[in-house]
């Protein structure tokens, strides 16, 4: 429900930012919420006790599945609308169980197989469905440039998910998985830091 919601509220927010400038936003204000919870409960200590391999684990994570996969996210929602590029981008577990299989050695049985089968099939369906008829030839590019950006999405998000579960079985408390998530979302946060204020200073100039 929470990611519905915010899917909404993206949408609305991308009519007057770009998706760089949104996903920055975005992800500098959950960074402020995470640090000041670990420091109002004294916990910040917590982050420096990662180890180096969690944390290398986890600002990877942060690049891949919030920086580059919420920037393209924003882009399928910009392009093909909240209802069409939800359900694509929320095809990720299909990637995760191929990430699982080849990295974590996580068994796929027939129910398995058969879950990710419908979800290829529900991918189909989303992606062939027709346009008004009135749309014209540019509409239709528009719509598949939309649909890569949502399956690229959901390749991206399996991708951080994966490597920050393995960053998270590293850890020894529910407050080092806190730390975790800080870790990534603040890694992010840097890194879509400085094209973003490169696009504000040529606005300036």
């Amino acid at each position: 429900m929470c990611w519905t919601v915010s899917a909404v509220l993206y949408k609305r927010a991308l009519t007057k930012v770009s998706p760089v400038s949104a996903n920055t936003v975005r992800c500098a204000g959950t960074s402020l919420v995470l640090i000041l919870a670990l420091a109002f409960t004294g916990k910040i200590g917590v982050v420096t006790a990662l180890s180096t391999h969690a944390l290398f684990l986890a600002c990877t994570s942060g690049i891949i599945g919030l920086g580059l996969g919420d920037t393209l996210y924003m882009l399928s929602l910009k392009t093909i609308g909240v209802s069409r590029a939800v359900p694509i981008t929320c095809t990720y577990p299909l990637f995760s169980l191929v990430w699982a299989f080849l990295f974590t050695g996580e068994t796929i049985n027939s129910h398995v197989v058969l879950g990710a089968a419908a979800i290829v099939f529900g991918i189909w369906l989303i992606s062939t469905s027709k346009m008004n008829e009135t749309s014209e030839k540019s509409e239709g590019k528009l719509h598949l440039k939309g649909i890569i950006f949502a399956v690229s999405t959901a390749i991206f998000w399996s991708m951080g998910i994966l490597m920050v579960d393995l960053a998270v079985k590293e850890s020894q408390s529910l407050e080092q998985a806190y730390a975790v998530n800080t870790v990534r979302i603040m890694a992010v946060s840097s890194s879509c830091f400085l094209p973003c204020w490169r696009a504000w200073e040529n606005l300036a100039l």
